[in-house]
C-alpha cells in the first residue's frame, strides 16, 4: 500500500516475497528499462525486462520516447540523481490502493454475513 514502488519476487516454489523497501524510480531510455534506487548515500541501478503496476493509476505527462516512471505516472526523461529519487519516491501511503483494499474487505464482509 506504499506510494513508492515496492518490488515483489517469486522463489522456486512460487512463493511471493517483497524486496526490502528502497526509494526507487524507473527510466525508459534507448529501449532499456532501468530501476534507480538509493543505496546508502549512493545512486545504484538495475536493468529490468518488465515491471507491472498492480492496481496503480498512472498519469502520463511524458511527451518524448524517453521518460521516467515515478510512483504517480510518467514524466519526460531527465538525468537521474539521488535528489530526483528522493523527490519522487516519497514514503507514504498510496490512498487509491488503500481504498480498493477497503472496498474489497467490505464486500467480503457483506458476502460472508449474507
Amino acid at each position: 500500500m506504499r506510494y513508492a514502488f515496492q518490488l515483489s519476487k517469486f522463489d522456486s516454489d512460487y512463493n511471493q516475497y517483497y524486496e526490502k523497501y528502497r526509494k526507487r524510480v524507473f527510466s525508459y531510455k534507448d529501449g532499456k528499462l532501468i530501476g534507480w534506487y538509493k543505496n546508502k548515500n549512493h545512486l545504484a541501478f538495475k536493468e529490468y525486462g518488465y515491471i507491472h503496476f498492480q492496481k496503480r493509476r498512472m498519469l502520463n505527462k511524458a511527451t518524448s520516447k524517453d521518460f521516467l516512471i515515478i510512483p504517480g505516472g510518467f514524466i519526460n526523461y531527465r538525468d537521474v540523481s539521488i535528489d530526483l529519487v528522493n523527490e519522487y519516491a516519497k514514503r507514504k501511503i498510496y490512498m487509491p490502493f488503500l481504498r480498493l483494499k477497503l472496498k474489497a474487505l467490505i464486500k467480503r464482509i457483506r458476502t460472508s454475513i449474507n
